[in-house]
């Protein structure tokens, strides 16, 4: 007689849900063993409309219990305050050091940040969070890539990749500013002594250059450097390894000599077509 093979009677769907209901009330139940005013804020999320909120709210969560952290004399010094962390009572495992810095290394625990191991507890109800938020995140992702597009269509763009659509003035720029108008004016001088042309198509700018059958495609749009990459030709494929340097704003003496370096180095490092 036959041996029978095991088959399951629900679909690899419905059993994905199932693990994803299971793995959420599993979740849940870590929360809920903090005491009551702990676990409401863990579960106060439900105001967050976007990413960027959810953000937020991880922050002022780990804010939050970092001021709960009790000081342990015996892991302090006269220079740092150290405690455990008051909810899953973990500590840094780098010996001679025990519990977390206060503030700094605490919130990194509670939000799992660089190397740092997150607290179970705050990983469960992040976690959680953000995958009851899922839908609205999606929305408003959704409706961030319809306002990025139709401001494409409107504002100044610049061309800073051949092989990819020109980028906003404002875009990108995680950590620095935006050029003013009059501060990118003062940076495309600053290009036309280095022999750069200006391109203007429809609303796309380009400032570019060729040297020694490469493309230089200038990036003025950053406050206090302007950012050169280095191209083969105009038909990069997408994905291609780019070689960039810069030069900074306060470079004055021997301008066109340093660039000149820097790009003959660049152009040497463009990986070359197969």
């Amino acid at each position: 007689m036959p041996t029978k093979t095991y088959a399951p009677s629900t679909s690899s769907e419905q059993r994905i849900r199932v693990l994803e209901e299971e793995l959420y009330l599993a979740r849940q139940a870590i929360v809920k063993l903090m005491p009551q005013h702990v676990s409401d804020m863990l579960a106060d999320f439900q105001y967050c409309s976007s990413y960027a909120d959810f953000i937020a709210w991880q922050n002022q969560v780990a804010a939050f219990i970092t001021s709960m952290a009790e000081v342990d004399p015996k892991s302090s010094s006269r220079f740092e305050e150290r405690g455990y962390c008051p909810l899953c009572r973990g500590g840094t495992s780098w010996s001679p050091q025990s519990g977390f810095k206060i503030p700094g290394g605490m919130e990194k625990h509670l939000l799992g940040d660089g190397n740092a191991h997150q607290c179970v507890v705050t990983e469960a109800a992040f976690k959680n969070a953000r995958h009851a938020l899922r839908d609205k995140f999606d929305a408003s992702e959704k409706a961030a890539r319809q306002q990025l597009e139709e401001r494409r269509t409107k504002e100044q763009t610049f061309l800073i990749d051949p092989s990819l659509p020109s980028e906003l003035l404002d875009v990108g720029q995680w950590w620095s500013k935006p050029r003013s108008p009059e501060a990118l004016e003062v940076a495309e001088q600053r290009l036309r002594s280095l022999t750069f042309e200006k391109e203007v198509t429809g609303n796309v700018v380009a400032y570019k250059l060729w040297h020694e059958g490469h493309l230089v495609l200038a990036d003025p749009r950053t406050v206090g450097r302007i950012t050169f990459r280095v191209f083969k030709d105009e038909k990069t494929r997408k994905g291609t390894k780019e070689v960039s340097f810069s030069l900074l704003d306060n470079l004055k003496n021997n301008l066109a000599e340093k660039f000149r370096d820097l790009l003959t180095d660049a152009c040497g490092a463009v990986p070359r077509r197969r």
